[in-house]
């Protein structure tokens, strides 16, 4: 009868399996915290630094492409959309901002090449209504369950009240019977 335990006393073999599959894990532990971490590029390595890539593609990803539906410029792939990437580039290699970038794409095409619309002037109410309209909403329900809750309370009060006198006037002969013998056996 052959036992079968962790401490393969006989075989270095089984030692070696689990020395291969605890530095698999471990590999794999690192190589997920690198993936995670993400891609380090040159231009990314000094604190505060963003590539121009990444640069470029979160501003584009700001636009919405303006030949596909739903669709922002950084993914697209459309000539338009790969014309207005380089534009992004060339501005970024000029030394623009990222503000000014943008507004030169909402000059050209307008609000509506946004893909989120401002959050100043008449277009605020696009921001403010539905946090608007969640509040209200709550404060509705709040107060319908406080109301709720006061009705049930006082029903809940009257029902206790009128049961409490019905309670007595039933009981009352039964407590002075049960009190009577108990007195009886106490005291005997």
């Amino acid at each position: 009868m052959t036992k079968r335990s962790l401490t393969f006393p006989d075989s270095p073999i089984p030692w070696v399996t689990v020395g291969v599959l605890a530095l698999l894990i471990l590999g794999l532990t690192f190589v997920g915290i690198a993936l995670a971490r993400g891609n380090p590029t040159a231009s990314s390595a000094v604190p505060g630094m963003i590539a121009p890539d990444q640069r470029m593609i979160r501003i584009a990803d700001q636009l919405q492409c303006p030949i596909c539906e739903g669709q922002s410029v950084a993914f697209s792939n459309s000539q338009l959309a790969t014309e207005m990437r380089r534009t992004i580039e060339d501005k970024l290699a000029a030394g623009e901002s990222d503000a000014a970038i943008i507004q030169y794409f909402v000059d050209r095409y307008g609000v509506k090449i946004l893909r989120e619309p401002p959050r100043t002037g008449f277009l605020a109410w696009l921001w403010i209504t539905p946090v608007a309209g969640f509040a209200l909403a709550l404060l509705g329900l709040l107060w319908k369950l406080r109301q709720m809750s006061r009705r049930t309370n006082d029903a809940a009060s009257d029902r206790s009240t009128s049961e409490a006198r019905a309670d007595d006037e039933v009981l009352d002969p039964v407590l002075r019977h049960l009190v009577a013998q108990y007195d009886k056996d106490f005291l005997e």
